[in-house]
């Protein structure tokens, strides 16, 4: 049996259209990268959302592939992690693992979020500083009776 190139080039081919396909399988997805970020920080998807400022159902929804990230989402990753840049969203690049634990040294991920970006110790100094509220005082009672009729007490009359 005689191999010829034409069957030598159609299998070379074959080989490079099976290789591109291996690599484009084995490429991670923004998805998979943005799941590493959260792992990698040792965060929840909740808290994780609440720390780049964007609706938890959001990073849940990334998450469980129900939405793609919009370029919204990866500008308040990038906005609070400069250390990533953007290249990270690249298809051939993965997420350095050195940037992440640089992201965890500069960042401090302990305090604890209301969900609005605001501290849970801030919102309770905003809080306490509220106006106090007037003291409340009886102006009357009422009583409604079955036969449709119905009587109103005021302080006045007990006084």
């Amino acid at each position: 049996m005689k191999i010829t190139t034409k069957y030598i080039c159609e299998f070379k081919n074959i080989i490079v259209t099976l290789i591109s396909f291996q690599m484009l399988l084995e490429m991670p997805s923004l998805k998979d990268k943005i799941e590493a970020l959260i792992i990698g920080l040792e965060l929840s998807s909740t808290r994780f959302a609440d720390v780049i400022g964007v609706k938890r159902p959001i990073i849940s929804h990334i998450l469980t592939e129900r939405n793609k990230p919009s370029l919204d989402i990866i500008q308040k990753i990038v906005e609070r992690f400069p250390e990533l840049e953007y290249n990270w969203i690249g298809d051939d690049q993965d997420l350095d693992p050195e940037v992440v634990q640089t992201i965890k040294e500069n960042n401090d991920f302990s305090r604890d979020f209301n969900g609005s970006g605001q501290s849970t110790a801030e919102a309770e100094i905003s809080n306490s500083q509220a106006e106090p509220k007037p003291e409340r005082s009886l102006t009357k009672v009422m009583f409604f009776y079955s036969d449709d009729t119905f009587k109103i007490f005021s302080p006045e009359a007990f006084a």
